[in-house]
C-alpha cells in the first residue's frame, strides 16, 4: 500500500528562514505568509527553470545538519525532529529548503485521514527534489529481506515521504498502532515532537471530502517553514 503523490497539483508561495536550535512552540502561528497566498502554476514549479541546483551538489557539506523542522501553519506549528541517522539525504534535502532563498512554490498540508494521515508537499523551484531513498534498518533485513524497505516501521508521530519514493510529497503517520500494514517500504526522516502531535491531530479534525477512496482537506492549509 502506497500513500498519494500529489506534488504537482498543490502548488504554493512561501518564503522561509533557517534555524538550528529547537524551536518554540507556538499555539496559533500568526504569519501573514502563512494565509491566503496566491497559488503558483503548478507547471511551472515542476522542474523549473535552470536553477535547480543538480542532485550531487554538495552544498551541505560545509554545514551541520539542521535538527528540527518546523511547519508553521494557521493551526499551530508542527515541530519535526530531523533523523539524519534513518536517511540522511533527505536531511540534506530538508537542509537545502532551508537554505534557499527562493520562494517556496509547494509547501502545504493538503490530506486528512481522520486520526491516521497528514500528508502536504515540500517543495522549491531551486531544489532537485530527493530522490534517495532511506537505507532498511539493520535489524530488520533478516526477516523480510525480499520486501521493500528503507526505515523503521512507522508509529505516531514519525515522517517520512509518501508512495515509497524520495518525496516531495510526505506525510505523518497519526495513528496509535505501529504501521504493520506498511512495514519499512517508507523513507523515514523525522519524528514530530509530542508537544506537536495536538496540533497534528487538530488539522486531521479539519472539514474534509472524499476524493478517489481518499479524504483531503476541504481548504488545503499553506505553511511556512524554518
Amino acid at each position: 500500500m502506497y500513500i498519494l503523490s500529489l506534488s504537482e497539483s498543490i502548488p504554493d508561495v512561501q518564503t522561509i528562514n533557517v534555524t538550528k536550535a529547537k524551536p518554540l512552540i507556538r499555539g496559533n502561528a500568526n504569519n501573514g505568509d502563512a494565509r491566503n497566498q496566491p497559488d503558483a502554476d503548478a507547471d511551472a514549479d515542476a522542474d523549473a527553470d535552470d536553477g535547480i541546483r543538480d542532485k550531487n551538489d554538495d552544498d551541505t557539506s560545509g554545514d551541520s545538519l539542521p535538527s528540527y523542522l518546523t511547519l508553521i501553519t494557521l493551526h499551530g506549528d508542527i515541530v519535526i525532529e530531523l533523523k539524519p541517522s534513518w536517511a540522511l539525504d533527505s536531511v540534506k534535502y530538508i537542509q537545502k529548503l532551508l537554505q534557499s532563498q527562493e520562494q517556496c512554490q509547494n509547501c502545504r498540508l493538503y490530506r486528512a485521514e481522520q486520526h491516521g494521515i497528514l500528508q502536504g508537499v515540500l517543495r522549491k523551484p531551486d531544489v532537485q527534489p530527493n530522490e534517495v531513498l532511506g537505507d532498511c534498518p539493520e535489524n530488520t533485513k533478516l526477516f523480510k529481506p525480499n520486501n521493500p524497505c528503507h526505515g523503521p516501521m512507522m508509529t505516531r508521530g514519525m515522517v517520512g515521504w509518501a508512495a515509497g519514493k524520495g518525496g516531495p510529497d510526505f506525510f505523518i503517520h497519526n495513528y496509535d498502532r505501529a504501521a504493520d500494514w506498511w512495514g519499512h517500504e517508507h523513507t523515514v526522516w523525522g519524528q514530530v515532537i509530542d508537544e506537536s502531535l495536538e496540533v497534528v491531530s487538530k488539522i486531521l479534525d479539519l472539514p474534509a471530502h472524499k476524493q478517489s477512496g481518499m479524504m483531503f482537506l476541504d481548504e488545503s492549509i499553506q505553511v511556512k517553514i524554518e
